[in-house]
């Protein structure tokens, strides 16, 4: 037997191990760190040695990872140098070391009994503690040795937290490996300085102490290091929480990383080659390292010309930083590549940092989950809410590490690089993005060049600026290198001197010497670099631009040299450089008209200039200087000799971009002509959304080509870019035309297809655009302008979201007298019929929701972006893509209601005005608040900038204007000419003037220069809402709270104007940008625009259902932004609208009911009028105009010859039904009258009013007979019994009470309702009462006992009626129509089609009608007698085939043996159907079709029969309709 010692198995401390010591130790240090406690008469642990320890609550167990020790919060210190603890600045130093001492020796008490499971810790802290023990016994006077002490009481602090957040076994096993190894070596040196006795002549302050002090050193050193590795641990542990669906949803580059697939072949990017750039390398790394901020500035410029080496140099930093084990992302910027979007560079640095530091993970996450738009938001949201802030947050949690690095190259070739580099550099100057370097390269184009001039020395490398002849040696080591087998040619060398230091000359040499396509022999290389070099002309010395280009006259002069291929061959080329992005030989043979073998002849033979990539086999260029050289006349036509001896051959390769665009667009046009189609991947039903069709996607890969993918979405640029058509002949032009009558609508089914909806409306304002330019055809332009908005219109609804409702919706809904709908219907004659008002109804082109009532907005002045305020809960400003409708970003500060907003004409700044009574500014790239201007004592209701943006003024309740400087935030002058609130005020184009409007009705102008009063104006007795000056600044416009707009002149301040035609107050008036036009936003729901010179009503949209609450020109001049209080953004075209005669209430309608014979309706309406209306057609009969204010009630007589009115206005009048004439006014009350009442004989007129009362009138003599006091709040209600002796009134009170007609008496009081009842009517049958309550519950009450006979529990219902039958019960419940069976309380039908509360229902005389007035200003007809028609089809879950199953004047069956479900044979479609909230109308679960939200506010519903509206109705039919399977039948060719 051996008789070595046996090994023994080493067991590590466990990571729970150490998580419970530490937490045993966190939890004892508030004791230890408190020196307090132990003057308080806690006593202390006494250690074996003597001394005594902090307190505890129990002894350590033997093992010591129990051991309950209590820890203060305050002992975590950042490792970054600055203490976290916060001592008093009294406490000694002495004292602070001491008890710092108390930590680290528990701490290490604790490692030495619990390492039992660790035996190298047991061993190695041994020593540290006999240390401490000896050190306690001295006078603790050694400041180095104490401070060490403490950093190791901090960083053990650091872990102790650290340690519970590991959750990685086996790396945590790892690095405890690595760290007892580091104490052990220490632990040899104590022990050794024990065994000597060093220690004790330490203790006597011996010269050796120092060594000791060095050992704690090390030991500080390697808790450092573990404290790193350990954080590093924890940061790389992202797995979770990258599988979130947010981060697998953010977009990023593919392309971008400097080892990305493009890279496979590696010929694209690839390092230095060895030993090259070696100084240019060690600069960079050095400043990498560096950890002082002052010698190494967190972002460092490599600057150089094209050629110079700039990638393969950021290339090589990438491989070093790698090595080094230090944390990088890296971004390569390539025009020809997804990472020149820049959209996607902060996005995709985001993520790959995200994937390095779990901290900064976590605080990108909730930011992803809150705004998932803020992926495609700008340049500037995205820095600062996807990268600076989530940075910032998470930046505590990994400062020790060390700094990661972000390597940005090419940023030149990024399409907003400036822009990127200007928000970069403002984000890490403000310290938003410390703890981050950044390495950027790019050529030194000016506008990079100015950001980057003021870079310290050390912060800039500039390739250009180093000397040529030390770049000679890395070129030929290059050379070398790339052409092993002529390393010993002394041409090598010449070529390098040729170079003059473009690494691109060498590079490109090889690849034309070596041809990685087909190799050459050794002999064929030596040739080649022969006659590379023997052909260097001498001109070329005198510049070295001229070294690269000439080399490829040489590449292209060897390629297009015979004339025979030339022409081919060159097309090819001019494709492959202008194609707006890289495409396939496929692709470039289709577009070019060449066979693909040609194709690929001539790629191969332009191999050192051209590659195709392994990863999307396309066509790339190897660097940006060949195409500058191609499309650069000078340098593309020149003469060669290609053979010694031979003449000079003239060589042409020039491209002229402007005629090869034009033949691109000619191709593309050709190639849809010949692959568009209706139904372009078969999809099989509309009944599907595309994202439920199996298979969809290989079939848009079979069905859609890349060819014609590229075609759809390219065509128009390069229409855009090729020379105007300057006659009808021309070329270009009738393929436009043949393109827009025979293939727009398939195109935009393609585009919708391939997820590229929303570039259908850019591509064809190109096309329009350059129809302009040229020959100008009207019926072109038209169409052009209307299919770019009917594309808009289709990629911003839900429509898109099922390809076949292009068709089936978009196009059966769109404008029935445009161009694309006049043009098209002819070709589509089986789509849902829908039926539209005269005049139609006007569509917007994007509608924004925002689910909160909105009361400004502003557009930017590059009309690119929308801000919105919002309520609450944050009373937030929201800023939105104009273009796609998505939320930009959020600026949050206001306290209150935000009551104006406006952005400066640059589009840099927004400012507003809030009831908090502050003014804000903001930046409105980064959302940061700028300035919060404090001054007014009231609400600001009013904001505008000054032309210059120099200058912001304020108008407020508090009667003041104030104009504050931008620069400074100070106040530079106040304005005040009147005691009136200030509501409006405005700058004028010219700078020189402030207009404001006031709640007294005058509008004033100032002289903005020195805020002298200029004129008082004044036209109107009611407020002036809103002020603004025309283009040319000598006129006003003013909108006011009587419903007029004026029109001032500003010189004189006579009216110009009065603007008369809305029926509500106008809340926001503007003019167009041309002056032309006016636009006026109003209570009535709707947006006037008026001839600004005529003053003549020109048209009105309409489509909002609440109050328009703002409106605004795009600065074009082609839109109009509206917003309202239904929480809608709309963006119209201003060309749309129609004015038409209008009937219809112009406010909410509050009151309704039948006539006797059911032939008229009357109604009541906020807008003080009552009207009478034809039941058949709907037809305005008579306007009964006398009320001051509101109408609450109206009631048509028994014999149906009067009608009754209450009113706010505390009367009730009596008109003759037939000639509309007053007959009487009764006037008794004092307040509000709410509810009016015939009695069955006509004879008495029973009121209830705000006055608590309820008063009984003589119809003849208008006398009030009696006055009923009872109630103690407002009676809401009141009704007559059939036979006229009682009175049922409904009171604020929540009770319903019964009175004697005759006598006046008060007979019962029915209480039971907890809240106030609305509504009270007797049955017809006089047995029962009915009572409806904001409690949500309607009441049924027996009218003998009194007792509740049921209750009914449905919203809360404003209004409700019994069926002549006393059957049924009609209820008005939110927007919602009811029908319940008044026996057994089952509702037995929902009539929706309301767009707002439904304030007032009725029956019909004959109960086969039911009436309903609302909110949204409509009264509707309903056919009641629907109920044992229906059937329940939501029960049935097949999908139904129309065609197959409409048949017999629209009517359902099921022939035997087919597939669809058995529906009762007179069920009718028609009055079958559903619509859900996003506008979709379906049939069982199937969607039948789309419509937009202006046509759903007036859509006929199921059993719907009038609609009174001022927006008119719409009505759909589905028969004859080819839906379902059958949908492809729709279209005929």
């Amino acid at each position: 037997m051996s008789n070595q010692p046996q090994n023994k198995k080493t067991s590590f401390l466990s990571p729970s191990a150490i998580r419970n010591s530490l937490k045993s130790f966190r939890s004892r240090s508030s004791s230890s760190n408190n020196p307090a406690q132990t003057q308080t008469g806690q006593s202390g642990h006494v250690s074996p040695s003597g001394t005594t320890s902090p307190p505890m609550s129990r002894s350590p167990s033997p093992e010591g990872r129990n051991a309950d020790v209590q820890f203060s919060p305050t002992a975590s210190v950042a490792l970054a140098g600055s203490s976290k603890r916060d001592k008093p600045s009294s406490y000694p130093a002495k004292e602070v070391a001491k008890h710092t001492l108390h930590g680290v020796y528990e701490l290490a008490k604790i490692l030495k009994e619990s390492s039992g499971v660790l035996p190298p810790l047991h061993s190695a802290v041994s020593g540290l503690v006999a240390c401490i023990e000896m050190y306690r016994r001295t006078s603790g006077n050694h400041e180095k040795m104490d401070r060490i002490l403490k950093n190791i009481d901090e960083l053990w602090s650091e872990l102790a937290v650290k340690i519970e957040e590991s959750k990685d076994q086996k790396a945590l096993d790892r690095i405890v490996r690595k760290l007892s190894k580091s104490l052990e070596e220490q632990d040899e040196k104590i022990k050794a300085m024990l065994e000597r006795g060093r220690l004790v002549r330490w203790a006597r302050n011996s010269v050796d102490a120092e060594e000791l002090v060095s050992s704690c050193d090390a030991i500080k050193d390697a808790l450092r290091s573990f404290l790193v590795g350990l954080t590093l641990l924890i940061e790389r542990n992202t797995r979770d929480i990258l599988k979130n669906v947010v981060f697998q949803t953010l977009p990023r580059s593919h392309d971008a990383a400097f080892s990305a697939g493009i890279n496979l072949d590696n010929i694209s990017r690839g390092p230095c080659t060895k030993d090259t750039r070696v100084d240019v390398i060690k600069q960079i790394m050095e400043w990498v390292k560096e950890t002082d901020s002052t010698k190494a500035p967190s972002v460092y410029w490599l600057t150089g010309l094209a050629g110079l080496g700039k990638t393969t140099i950021a290339y090589t930093i990438c491989e070093e930083l790698k090595a080094a084990g230090i944390e990088f992302v890296s971004f390569f910027c390539s025009r020809q590549l997804d990472s020149k979007n820049s959209k996607l560079l902060i996005t995709t640095i985001c993520r790959d940092l995200a994937a390095l530091f779990s901290s900064f993970a976590s605080e990108l996450l909730p930011v992803l989950e809150r705004d998932s738009n803020i992926a495609h938001a700008r340049l500037p949201l995205q820095m600062e809410d996807l990268f600076t802030k989530p940075w910032k947050a998470s930046l505590s949690q990994h400062e020790c590490l060390p700094v990661p690095v972000v390597v940005v190259d090419a940023l030149d070739e990024s399409d907003r690089g400036t822009e990127f580099l200007k928000e970069l550099l403002a984000a890490v100057d403000s310290g938003e993005l410390s703890g981050i370097k950044f390495l950027v390269t790019s050529r030194p184009e000016p506008t990079l060049f100015d950001l980057c001039k003021s870079f310290p020395l050390n912060a800039v490398c500039k390739l250009h600026e180093i000397d040529v002849s030390n770049v000679q040696k890395d070129i030929e080591k290059y050379l070398f290198s790339a052409l092993p087998d002529l390393k010993n040619e002394p041409n090598l060398v010449k070529l390098a001197i040729q170079a003059q230091g473009f690494f691109i000359y060498a590079a490109t040499a090889v690849r034309f010497i070596s041809s990685p396509s087909q190799p050459f022999s050794t002999h064929e290389k030596h040739k080649e670099l022969q006659n590379i070099v023997n052909s260097w002309p001498v001109s070329s010395r005198g510049s070295e631009q001229n070294a690269v280009d000439e080399l490829y006259q040489k590449i292209l002069g060897n390629a297009f040299s015979d004339d025979r291929i030339c022409d081919e061959r060159l097309h090819i080329l001019h494709t492959v450089l202008c194609a707006d992005t890289r495409i396939s030989m496929s692709v470039i043979a289709h577009l070019s008209g060449i066979d693909q073998d040609t194709v690929e002849k001539t790629v191969k033979s332009l191999h050192a200039v051209l590659f195709v990539s392994p990863k999307d086999e396309c066509v790339y260029w190897y660097h940006t200087s060949f195409p500058d050289f191609i499309f650069t006349h000078e340098q593309a036509k020149f003469s060669i000799s290609l053979k010694q001896g031979c003449p000079n051959q003239e060589i042409n390769v020039f491209c002229d971009r402007v005629a090869h665009h034009a033949i691109l667009a000619c191709q593309c046009f050709s190639i849809m002509g010949k692959l568009l189609h209706f139904n372009m991947c078969n999809l099989k039903s509309s009944f599907q959304f595309d994202s439920d069709v199996p298979g969809l996607v290989d079939e848009k890969l079979r069905s859609i080509p890349p060819v014609l993918q590229y075609a759809s979405q390219h065509w128009a640029t390069h229409l855009f870019q090729a020379e105007p058509a300057d006659n009808e002949t021309n070329k270009l032009l009738q393929f436009l035309h043949d393109f827009m009558c025979n293939k727009l609508l398939f195109w935009i089914e393609s585009m919708n297809l391939i997820d590229a909806k929303f570039e259908c409306a850019s591509l064809l304002k190109d096309a329009e655009e350059w129809s302009k330019r040229g020959i100008q055809q009207t019926d072109l332009l038209e169409y052009l302008s209307d299919a770019a908005s009917f594309s808009a219109h289709f990629a911003g609804s839900y429509a898109s979201k099922s390809t076949p409702h292009l068709y089936i919706s978009a196009l059966s809904t769109w404008y029935q007298d445009s161009p694309v709908w006049t043009h098209w219907k002819h070709r589509f004659t089986a789509l849902p019929l829908i039926t539209l008002p005269k005049g139609g109804i006007t569509v917007p082109l994007l509608t924004i929701t925002t689910n909160k009532s909105i009361d400004c907005i502003a557009v930017s002045g590059k009309g690119d972006q929308i801000v919105s305020s919002s309520r609450r809960p944050d009373f937030s400003l929201l800023v939105w893509d104009t273009k796609t409708g998505c939320l930009l970003k959020k600026l949050q500060g206001h306290t209150d209601l935000v009551w104006s907003v406006a952005f400066s004409s640059d589009s840099n700044q927004i400012v507003s005005g809030s009831h908090d009574n502050s003014v804000r500014v903001w930046d409105a790239k980064t959302g940061h608040q700028m300035w919060n201007l404090q001054g007014h004592t009231s609400d600001v209701r009013s904001v505008a900038f000054s032309p210059d943006c120099s200058e912001v003024v304020s108008g407020s309740n508090d009667s003041l204007m104030k104009v504050w400087d931008l620069k400074t935030g100070k106040l530079l002058r106040e304005l005040q000419g009147s005691a009136a609130v200030v509501k409006s005020v405005a700058f004028s184009p010219d700078s020189h003037k402030i207009a404001s409007g006031h709640s007294d009705g005058s509008v004033w102008v100032w002289n903005a220069k020195t805020g002298d009063h200029l004129k008082k104006m004044k036209g109107r007795s009611d407020w002036v809402s809103s002020v603004a000056f025309s283009p040319d600044s000598r006129k006003i416009v003013s909108g006011s709270l009587d419903n007029l707009i004026l029109m001032w002149d500003v010189n004189t301040g006579h009216i110009l104007s009065k603007l008369q035609g809305h029926s509500g107050f106008v809340l926001s008036v503007a003019f167009s940008p041309d002056g032309d036009q006016i636009i006026s936003g109003s209570g009535d729901h709707s947006i006037g625009v008026w001839d600004a010179k005529m003053g003549h009503l020109l048209r009105k949209l309409q489509g909002h259902t609440n109050d328009v609450t703002s409106v605004t020109f795009l600065p074009d001049g082609n839109k109009i932004i509206s917003s309202s209080h239904d929480g809608l953004i709309n963006v119209w075209d201003a060309k749309t609208g129609q004015l038409r005669e209008q009937e219809g209430h112009a406010s909410p309608v509050t009151s309704v009911s039948f006539s006797p014979d059911g032939h008229q309706i009357v109604s009541g309406s906020m807008d003080n009028s009552v009207r009478l209306w034809d039941t058949m057609s709907g037809h305005l009969l008579k306007k009964l105009q006398g009320h001051a204010d509101l109408v609450t009630s109206v009631m048509f007589s028994p014999d149906g010859n009067q009608i009754v009115s209450g009113s706010h206005d505390c009367s009730i009048i009596i008109w003759d039904a037939k000639i509309g004439q007053q007959l009487k006014i009764l006037k008794g009350h004092t307040d509000w009258v709410l509810s009016v009442v015939f009695s069955p004989d006509g004879h008495q007129i029973v009121s209830g009013s705000q006055d608590k009362s309820v008063c009984l009138w003589d119809t003849k003599t208008g006398y009030q007979l009696k006055n009923l006091q009872g109630h103690a709040d407002f009676v809401s209600s009141v009704a007559f019994s059939p036979q006229g002796y009682y009175i049922v009134s409904g009171s604020w009170d929540q009770s319903v009470c019964v009175w004697d007609v005759k006598m006046g008496y008060h007979l019962m009081k029915l209480q039971g309702h907890t809240d106030s009842v609305e509504s009270v009517t007797f049955s017809p049958d006089g047995r029962q009462i009915m009572s409806c309550s904001t409690d949500c519950s309607i009441r049924l009450w027996d009218i003998k006992t009194g007792q509740q006979l049921m209750q009914l529990l449905s919203g809360i219902p404003e209004s409700a009626a019994f069926s002549p039958d006393s059957h049924q019960i009609v209820s008005g419940s939110g927007k919602l129509v009811q029908v319940w069976d008044a026996k057994t309380g089952q509702k037995l039908r929902v009539l929706k089609g309301h767009t707002h509360n439904v304030t007032s229902v009725a029956f019909s005389s004959d109960g086969n009608q039911i009436c309903s007035g609302s909110s949204d200003h409509s009264v509707r007809v309903w056919n009641a007698k629907t109920h044992d028609q229906q059937t329940n089809l939501q029960e049935y879950n097949n999908q139904i085939d129309l065609v197959a199953s409409l048949r017999n004047n629209n009517q359902i069956e099921s022939d035997p043996g087919d597939h669809f479900i058995h529906v009762s044979a007179n069920s009718h479609i028609d009055t079958s159907w559903v619509i859900n909230e996003d506008g979709w109308i379906y049939f069982s679960s199937n969607p039948l079709i789309w419509m937009p939200s202006t046509i759903c506010k007036v859509l006929h519903h199921p059993h719907s029969l009038l609609i009174i509206s001022q927006l008119g109705s719409a009505k759909i039919s589905f028969k004859d309709s080819k839906l379902g399977s059958y949908w492809h039948e729709c279209y005929t060719s």
